[in-house]
């Protein structure tokens, strides 16, 4: 298994000839960026390829200053022979607990690529997507979203197959409407519908399957 860089790029090269890019410098910082042997099992909602690396600063840093861009070029061969679906390939890092997928990640099956963006070092993997159907596994993090901890969204973690998130504000105002896409997870960047941040404060996300409801509290903390 190789490391390879270049001025602004370097790249985790797998045994498969698959790679991950990912910026050189984060914050002035070099990043440091190894393949690593799993030992953590897979979470009730990922499924995992094995294909997985930890990011690291010299710093000891674990929250970054700005996002990093991670993309996996994938070989299909490879993910046929592991049993997982193109179409549900995602990042997930590891919380210290079971692996997470990170919100702001997506596949694109044409280019064979798989992206996120990351604004905390930790250990990642490629996974698929396994969808719930149950609102009892919902996970809502951070909760509070404080800003003075970097916090820049909420994260809604299994989430039932094709559910929306409605927020609202403690006057029973609907703030923004949120859509799973399949896989289970998605974010609110704290914002409204016209896309101006929302205010330190209590709301409600109300999430709705085909068959079931859930209300969640949520705080914001500016």
């Amino acid at each position: 298994n190789g490391l390879g860089s270049s001025a602004e790029k370097k790249t985790v090269t797998f045994d498969d000839f698959s790679s991950v890019s990912l910026p050189t410098t984060v914050g002035g910082e070099n990043i440091t960026a190894a393949q690593i042997i799993l030992v953590k099992p897979d979470s009730g909602r990922v499924k995992g390829s094995g294909i997985a690396f930890d990011l690291s600063l010299p710093s000891g840093l674990s929250t970054l200053p700005e996002p990093v861009e991670l993309v996996y070029n994938y070989n299909p061969a490879t993910i046929a022979a592991r049993g997982l679906r193109e179409s549900l390939l995602r990042f997930a890092f590891h919380n210290g607990t079971e692996w997470v997928i990170i919100a702001d990640s997506s596949v694109d099956t044409t280019t064979k690529k798989v992206k996120a963006k990351t604004k905390h070092f930790s250990e990642f993997q490629v996974v698929e997507a396994v969808t719930s159907k149950s609102m009892s596994e919902v996970i809502v993090f951070p909760n509070p979203a404080k800003a003075a901890a970097g916090h820049d969204r909420v994260n809604f973690n299994k989430i039932p197959d094709s559910a929306t998130i409605k927020i609202y504000s403690v006057s029973g105002h609907l703030v923004r409407e949120l859509k799973d896409d399949g896989d289970g997870n998605t974010a609110w960047f704290l914002i409204n519908d016209d896309s101006q941040k929302v205010e330190s404060g209590v709301y409600f996300a109300v999430i709705t399957s085909a068959d079931n409801r859930r209300v969640v509290k949520v705080a914001v903390q500016r």
